[in-house]
């Protein structure tokens, strides 16, 4: 592996999400599909690109988060407090969250509006966070990582 390191799974984006919405849910597979053909050889005419191979081999060289059964069970750095004090996150809002049943207002705040309570999104939500989390761990392995889902 010659580049940094790139955290990726393939339900971060899924289908059935509303074309309209202003989320482009299809933004991660679009992504990690460029870092695996984009270069010369497959887009001669963009004077830009140096590389003659893509950034990213195959989609099995990205680094993979753990799976969603495994983040709510196997780990600790989702746990929340139940003392308000030391809760770096508010486990009732994330019990809620991933139980499908965050108020209308909540769901509203966060921008996903009434596609909040789809298993689908709860699920790629747990992903990106441990994709996060993966990122952090290799960056301070390695120096530089990155999550193609961003870094929520």
């Amino acid at each position: 592996q010659v580049h940094a390191p790139l955290v990726y799974h393939e339900q971060y984006s899924f289908h059935g999400w509303p074309e309209k919405h202003t989320f482009p849910m299809d933004k991660f597979a679009r992504t990690a599909h460029a870092l695996v053909t984009t270069c010369r050889a497959t887009q001669p005419d963009c004077s830009s690109l140096t590389t003659s191979r893509p950034l990213v081999n195959q989609m099995q060289d990205f680094f993979r988060p753990l799976e969603m059964e495994d983040v709510l069970t196997k780990t600790s750095w989702l746990a929340t407090s139940d003392n308000a004090d030391d809760a770096v996150i508010d486990a009732t809002f994330v019990r809620r969250f991933l139980d499908a049943e965050l108020s209308t207002e909540e769901c509203r705040r966060i921008g996903f509006r009434e596609q909040t309570s789809r298993p689908e999104l709860i699920e790629r939500t747990v992903l990106e966070v441990a994709g996060t989390v993966l990122a952090c761990q290799l960056a301070m392995n390695f120096g530089i990582a990155a999550n193609v889902a961003g870094g929520t």
